[in-house]
């Protein structure tokens, strides 16, 4: 945690480099550590192998849908940013809060922009 922390998200992802089994808490971590390290493609990739074996989790689901809205942004994507669109919606549906409020803004924004 204290990598994650101090921004050593290289440092994480060599860690799991040749890893094939993860529990959901360091999946969350890996997904993370791509993001913030703007690497949207591969955190996509990861993702779709993480939501196999923790498909109920929501936590991954934030993190994909975030990928597919930073992805979309930078590679001018309408459609990967309405996915996320769709999937900031539905976790909007589950829970109202502030964080997936904020998130549908920005896919929204993403689009008009």
């Amino acid at each position: 945690m204290i990598d994650y922390q101090e921004q050593r998200y290289e440092k994480i992802l060599m860690g799991f480099k040749d890893t094939k089994e993860f529990n959901l808490q360091e999946a969350i971590l890996i997904a993370m550590c791509h993001y913030n390290l703007y690497r949207y493609s591969e955190g996509l990739l990861f993702i779709e192998t993480a939501l196999q074996k923790y498909s109920e989790s929501l936590d991954l689901l934030t993190i994909k849908a975030c990928l597919l809205c930073e992805s979309g942004i930078d590679e001018k994507s309408d459609i990967k940013i309405i996915m996320a669109k769709d999937i900031f919606t539905t976790l909007l549906n589950m829970e109202k809060s502030y964080v997936n409020y904020y998130n549908l803004g920005n896919a929204w924004s993403a689009l008009f922009d």
